[in-house]
């Protein structure tokens, strides 16, 4: 990836308006692609959808990398059409600062993931509420006993691939990535601005949720996650921290849903979604203003210079 220094006096050519809503085109253009691929290929589309889960995975390690491309694509054409800036300042500089900021991040969403879960087992007994469908990752992985006949390779490329490629990197790519830095100017702002603009899409999803209260709570959690991932990307200067969080959330989501855990309470999910608000909030707090300044003027993954913070 390019290593170009970011242009903080290029001015985006497009209002903000219109910027959010090609973010959103992205954003609903790159699942879909996969999707398109597949209709163009009978046999394939059978498998996809037909009741071999093994055979599903293997469909879907084959196709849903076309998200990605379509997602990095959409992001550097954005960055470098519509603001006018290089694709270095989507911060996906590749190395072993980018490595570690994965990593990082993906810790940090897993334990937050397994302590809403504990926290909501302990709770349960006394907010106890039905059920609802299954979530999207209890969904694709199918019942835990059913998981049993398909080989743990496969199993774990499937959970790997539909949390990083699928959606944590390329969704990142685009909300942190390109939407966080081409609203810069006023960063604390452009951190809640990124938030609900990734929430909104979710009122349509299907992750458990049933009713309005059910709806409702379930935006907690993209919502929260997404001010967790825009600050530690802040704090570590790479949207790889970003991603890491995204697909964190699924990858422990999804661990935790193989292992029969209860994922589809709206208590749940206000639980996990509190949690991500919460640290998210405590992770700004440690963003100092100085570093609030650079972000404004140089964007939030641009290289530290001689006494940045």
């Amino acid at each position: 990836m390019t290593s170009q220094p970011p242009s903080p006096t290029v001015q985006p050519r497009l209002p903000m308006w219109v910027r959010i809503l090609l973010t959103l085109a992205v954003f609903t253009a790159a699942p879909a692609a996969p999707m398109l691929v597949l209709a163009l290929l009978p046999d394939a589309h059978a498998d996809f959808v037909g009741a071999d889960d093994a055979a599903h995975m293997r469909i879907a390690l084959l196709v849903w990398p076309l998200a990605l491309v379509v997602f990095v694509g959409g992001s550097m054409a954005l960055v470098r059409w519509a603001d006018r800036r290089p694709v270095g300042d989507l911060g996906l500089r590749p190395g072993p600062r980018a490595l570690i900021a994965l990593v990082v991040g993906t810790a940090v969403s897993v334990a937050i993931a397994a302590a809403a879960t504990a926290g909501w087992l302990l709770v349960e007994p006394v907010l106890a509420s039905p059920a609802g469908p299954a979530t999207a990752e209890e969904a694709a992985l199918g019942a835990p006993a059913a998981l049993a006949q398909i080989p743990a390779w496969l199993l774990l490329a499937y959970i790997l691939v539909r949390s990083f490629v699928l959606q944590g990197i390329g969704e990142e790519v685009l909300m942190r990535g390109y939407l966080l830095q081409s609203l810069r100017s006023r960063p604390r702002r452009a951190v809640f601005i990124a938030a609900v603009v990734f929430t909104l899409p979710h009122l349509g999803s299907s992750g458990g949720q049933q009713g309005l209260i059910g709806h409702l709570s379930y935006l907690t959690i993209p919502f929260g996650f997404s001010l967790t991932a825009a600050a530690l990307g802040i704090l570590l200067r790479s949207v790889w921290a970003a991603a890491g969080i995204h697909g964190g959330f699924h990858l422990g989501m999804a661990v935790l849903g193989v292992g029969g855990a209860p994922l589809t309470s709206p208590w749940m999910f206000l639980i996990l979604g509190a949690a991500h608000v919460l640290v998210g909030l405590v992770l700004l707090s440690r963003v100092s203003p100085a570093r609030w300044a650079e972000v404004a003027v140089r964007g939030p993954y641009a290289h530290p210079v001689h006494g940045s913070i």
